[in-house]
């Protein structure tokens, strides 16, 4: 009971939302507009009204619907799916379907809020309108500004035409939202289903405003209007029978999705072009009948009229494009058949059998003895194989056991616990697997013992193979490093020799470190100085100062800057006396001003003139020339 009074108030919290306020404002002036509207055409036609005529023309006005009730319906879809999906949701849940019909709910508590208020504004306002429980003259008079006369002729009471109206925006809502949600899960893409609704949007107004009554039922607006239902399908029998396809499917859809269809399709792919075939001529059958006076005709009549193609006195395009489909795809499918009979064995059949009718006859034969089929037969292998030709035959059972199990055990090693898609392919080759499995059993072409010594030989060779890899890898990048310390890059080479003028800087050397001052330190932090560097001689040095020159004139200022701030990074790590760490820390603030001048330099040379940019230039070629003095005065 307690949780039934917070979904209550969580309910009425949301139903006073600010946004859901604005909506309802919307909704109040526009159903003002349509009452006035509607009492100003019953005055002039001088006929009366009542509650109903207001509450259902604010229902099933097409604009309303259109233009404000639909953008609304797809923000409120997308945002429950988008927010909601996600790989944490899906493990909780454990399938897809779970997902989606948890996604519905969320959709319905936040679509139910508009609907409400669309009722509460359509009824009130009936305030100080007759009440009736039947329809007023002007819902009967065929008027200009009346939509409710065709289904106020059809017999049903108002408030049962309200309550169907609810029911077709329940219904088609429900099949919008779960279209969108096995979209989404199927693709993952978020841009596509924003298309798709876009699409649709723009498709409900071409659909109302261009297509003509007979193809009515295409536009999406047609499913949420009780009053352009009624007037597209003709009888209204037809309208359930679409819905109730649309839900067949949408519960297809729903039982499939956490399925592993790769199978299915893969053998419905190659009866394809049948099943489109034959799905055409099917649809052509019921055009034709609803097309004829069926009282007058019977089953045999329809049947004989939908093949019987055109003639000179009668002709229409549907007759003939039906006429083309039905006979002429025949013949192309049929030779499409025998073109992939000709091309994988027939040649070769045809030698065997010596005759080109017996073979055409004994295409699905079977071999002396009557078991196999004369493709499949010993006699035609041995002869191919003779012919030095290999047959074209049906995949050996045990390779295709083999394979499927390697599959499964490198989807196994690469399956992560936070990647869904890793277990999904793992789950996927594991079914596969299984599958193939209980197919050899039941066929009884393998034994359950000798399945079992396959699964551990491979498995074994996969663990021998994987270790190998790794062996190999390791020592790959044991000798990768072995080169790097052999072969110190540039930036490394650069490093050291920053960081031996640093350290020679600091006093860590032979000479320095020998003073009993650095030695007290040490010992009273009980801590060694860095490895003790050896003396530089004056050609050493000399070199060490060219070598960092051509580097620094071969790279950019930025990258210097990033490897002195590594090496200086580094020093500061060492156990340093308070005077070195003083020393290092001006170094650095020395290295930080140049870095900004350096930086500002550059700013400013973008945003002069040409003028300005060359005398920034000399004083960047003063600043490198007074940099090389420097340099000049250290040696």
């Amino acid at each position: 009971m307690s949780r039934l009074r917070f979904h209550v108030a969580r309910y009425l919290e949301e139903l006073i939302d600010f946004r859901w306020i604005a909506v309802g404002v919307v909704f109040y002036f526009y159903a003002y507009v349509l009452k006035k509207q509607l009492i100003e055409g019953s005055v002039q036609e001088h006929i009366g009204v009542n509650i109903w005529d207001i509450s259902l023309t604010v229902q099933n006005d097409i604009y309303i619907i259109l233009y404000f009730i639909v953008p609304i319906i797809l923000v409120i879809s997308l945002t429950s799916i988008f927010e909601d999906f996600n790989y944490q949701t899906l493990i909780r849940l454990g399938t897809i379907k779970k997902w989606i019909l948890r996604s519905l709910l969320k959709f319905w508590k936040k679509s139910s809020i508009l609907i409400l208020i669309w009722s509460f504004i359509s009824l009130y306002m009936t305030i100080k309108l007759p009440f009736s429980w039947n329809w007023s003259l002007f819902s009967k008079t065929n008027g200009v500004y009346n939509d409710l006369y065709e289904i106020s002729v059809m017999g049903l009471s108002p408030l049962w035409v309200f309550i169907l109206e609810l029911i077709l925006l329940f219904l088609a809502l429900t099949i919008l939202h779960i279209t969108l949600s096995v979209i989404y899960t199927i693709t993952r893409k978020k841009l596509l289903l924003l298309a798709i609704c876009v699409g649709f949007f723009i498709w409900g107004i071409v659909g109302f405003k261009l297509l003509p009554n007979n193809y009515a039922f295409l536009s999406p607006t047609t499913y949420f209007s009780i009053t352009q239902y009624i007037h597209s399908f003709n009888p209204p029998i037809m309208g359930i029978a679409v819905l109730l396809g649309a839900i067949i499917i949408c519960f297809i859809f729903l039982a499939l999705v956490d399925l592993n269809i790769k199978q299915y399709v893969v053998s419905i792919k190659s009866h394809l072009p049948f099943l489109l075939y034959s799905c055409l001529c099917i649809m052509g059958i019921f055009s034709t009948s609803l097309s004829l006076e069926s009282d007058k005709n019977t089953v045999l009549d329809n049947w004989i009229l939908s093949f019987r193609g055109v003639s000179s006195n009668s002709f229409t395009y549907s007759s003939f494009f039906y006429y083309m489909i039905v006979f002429f795809g025949l013949v192309y499918l049929v030779n499409i058949e025998m073109n992939k009979e000709i091309d994988r064995m027939g040649h070769y059949k045809i030698i065997r059998f010596r005759n080109l009718e017996k073979w055409f006859w004994r295409l699905v034969s079977t071999d002396e003895k009557g078991q196999k089929q004369a493709y499949k037969s010993e006699a035609t292998v041995d002869f191919l194989r003779s012919h030095d030709v290999n047959p074209v035959l049906e995949k050996d059972r045990e390779t295709q056991l083999k394979t499927s199990y390697l599959t499964f055990l490198q989807a196994h090693e690469k399956e992560k616990p936070q990647d869904i898609d890793s277990m999904l392919a793992r789950v996927n080759a594991e079914n596969d697997y299984v599958m193939l499995k209980s197919s050899a059993l039941k066929e009884k072409q393998f034994t359950p013992d000798q399945l079992k010594g396959m699964e551990n030989e491979l498995s074994h060779q996969f663990q021998a193979r994987k270790q190998s890899r790794e062996k190999e890898q390791y020592q790959e990048d044991y000798k990768q490093e072995v080169l790097e310390v052999m072969q110190p890059s540039e930036e490394t080479q650069y490093k050291q020799l920053f960081k031996q003028k640093l350290l020679a800087q600091l006093g860590i050397s032979d000479e320095k470190d020998s003073s009993k001052e650095v030695k007290k330190e040490a010992e009273s932090e009980k801590a060694p100085v860095e490895k003790q560097l050896k003396q530089e001689t004056p050609q050493e040095k000399e070199q060490r100062l060219a070598k960092m020159k051509e580097f620094e004139q071969k790279h950019s200022f930025d990258k210097v800057y990033k490897l002195k701030k590594e090496v200086l990074q580094e020093l500061k790590e060492l156990n340093l006396t308070d005077s070195q760490r003083e020393k290092l820390t001006k170094l650095e603030k020395a290295l930080d001003t140049e870095k900004k001048d350096h930086d500002k330099q550059k700013k400013e040379e973008k945003s002069q003139n040409g003028f300005t940019k060359f005398f920034a230039r000399n004083n960047g070629a003063f600043s490198s020339k007074k940099r090389d003095q420097t340099q000049e005065m250290e040696r």
